[in-house]
């Protein structure tokens, strides 16, 4: 049932080798899951409100990938210790692989990555094995600047004399701030501020 492999001398002298019919060697029993990559990582920091998704492959007591294995697994993904809604309850494995992706903040969707956050991680549960995995910590940064945001009041000023900011000694502070109201700490430039003036009564 086997194949003949025959290594022949220059004087013709043979020898037959049997070999067996071609097998393939196939993943065993699924028993693990891992983290193969995600979108964001300690090098790769998330804007907030962004997307972000993680590969997780289905491995067997070897750590072989189930290559060839497709499958329907229910998965709890939890950031904060909160299950994100709006998202689905079950996903497909293709080829020993599932991708799981939380959606950017849309009209539709609330964002739960909307806050700043450092070493933060998004945690999936495969409850059929069962098996808890964190993805690889990421740190979650503020967007673009959306606005300019006054955090103290000015307390009446006397004519032709300075302005008193309320609580602070260090004069009008303006803070720049994302979509979301995160303080912008990263963003640098030259801003030009008009100071206008009303009058009541």
């Amino acid at each position: 049932g086997g194949f003949l492999e025959a290594e022949c001398t220059p004087a013709r002298f043979c020898v037959i080798t049997p070999v067996s019919v071609l097998f393939r060697v196939l993943p065993g029993v699924i028993s693990d899951i891992v983290v193969f990559g995600c979108t964001n990582n300690a090098s790769t920091p998330l804007v907030v409100g962004g997307g972000f998704a993680c590969q997780l492959d289905m491995k067997d007591r070897f750590g072989n990938t189930a290559y060839g294995h497709s499958a329907v697994y229910p998965i709890n993904v939890k950031y904060n210790g909160q299950l994100v809604s709006g998202i689905p309850a079950s996903f497909t494995a293709v080829e020993g692989s599932i991708t799981v992706e939380i959606p950017a903040q849309s009209s539709s969707f609330q964002s739960p990555l909307a806050n700043l956050a450092v070493d933060a991680s998004v945690i999936y549960e495969l409850t059929t094995l069962p098996k808890t995995v964190p993805s690889l910590k990421f740190n979650v940064v503020h967007g673009p600047v959306e606005e300019v945001y006054l955090p103290s009041e000015v307390s009446d000023a006397q004519v032709t004399q300075a302005l008193q900011v309320v609580g602070s000694t260090d004069g009008l502070q303006m803070l720049l701030r994302d979509q979301f109201g995160n303080k912008a700490t990263r963003s640098t430039g030259v801003f030009t501020v008009n100071v206008t003036t009303t009058t009541s009564g």
